[in-house]
């Protein structure tokens, strides 16, 4: 009862791809989109169309920008100095299984902001932030059954133009040896599910 469900069904151009400040600080992204513009436009648009929904929110109330599969733990997150300083979670990766690990942790995932200093979610999600708790969330990608992932790796929008999906069979193989699916994505080790996970996971 708590999620309020928003479908995006008409594109306009409330929006223009080239007003992101972001493709102007991010040289190796402003590749991605010209690669696939009108994919990605569609993509950002989303994000920043948050910004119609929290107009119908207090302006202090914090707001929280990721994406589905990262969780952030907001049990080490101290809120009260957020309106003059936005938070940072630093997630550690995971990919094809819940203990899949990557070793690699990024601080570009969940973010946090009062509602009145929110301008461009999109932008606001990639731009360096000062304040970073460390080892404050997870970031699960690409976990399912195999045929699954293919097919989200057929779906999502293409990062670079090397980028291609690999068979099945091939899939199995590399998933085995703990190497990335994606020219983009990470190589893995399987690790103990232990304290350093979520508590609903070690359940």
């Amino acid at each position: 009862p708590k999620i309020e469900h928003v479908v995006i069904d008409n594109f306009d151009e409330a929006y223009p791809l080239d007003s992101y400040e972001l493709y102007k600080i991010d040289k190796g992204r402003m590749a991605m989109i010209k690669n696939n513009p009108e994919m990605w436009k569609r993509e950002n648009y989303q994000r920043e169309y948050a910004k119609e929904i929290l107009k119908n929110y207090p302006k202090d109330a914090i707001v929280l920008i990721n994406d589905v599969d990262e969780i952030p733990n907001l049990e080490k997150t101290d809120f009260r100095d957020i309106e003059n300083e936005p938070i940072a979670f630093e997630n550690i990766n995971y990919v094809y299984y819940l203990n899949g690990h990557t070793g690699v942790k990024t601080d570009f995932n969940t973010r946090a902001f009062l509602n009145r200093n929110l301008k461009s979610p999109h932008t606001q999600r990639y731009i360096p932030i000062k304040k970073v708790i460390k080892d404050s969330g997870w970031h699960f990608s690409s976990i399912g059954k195999l045929e699954d992932i293919l097919k989200k790796y057929a779906s999502v929008v293409p990062h670079t133009i090397e980028e291609r999906i690999i068979d099945l069979e091939s899939a199995q193989m590399f998933l085995k040896h703990g190497l990335s699916l994606s020219d983009t994505g990470f190589n893995f080790d399987i690790v103990n599910i232990d304290s350093t996970f979520p508590q609903y996971i070690r359940d």
